[in-house]
């Protein structure tokens, strides 16, 4: 069995045990990782451009549990993805 992030792609047995480390990864790594990632990212503090950006391709993907935000506005928003819109906008843009 193979473990160990191969590429820039992270799966989802790496993304469990990654935890708060998830808050250093580069975006490259964000948008090619597994969904659950996006669950991992909510609780940093401080997150790049590139990391936000990241999120966003992730998002806009349809690969996610939120399902498809395209387009993506608050009236189409299910609760879970204003949820993590919240999360992520709260993290980004908080002082």
């Amino acid at each position: 069995m193979e473990t160990g992030i191969k590429g820039f792609t992270v799966g989802r047995d790496n993304v469990e045990v990654m935890g708060n480390m998830a808050c250093t990864l580069d975006g490259s790594y964000i948008q090619n990782a597994d969904p659950l990632i996006l669950e991992k990212l909510k609780v940093c503090k401080d997150l790049s451009d590139s990391q936000v950006a990241s999120i966003e391709t992730l998002l806009l993907s349809g690969k996610t549990p939120y399902g498809n935000a395209n387009p993506l506005n608050v009236a189409s928003c299910s609760s879970d993805q204003k949820s993590v819109l919240y999360e992520i906008s709260n993290t980004s843009f908080s002082s």
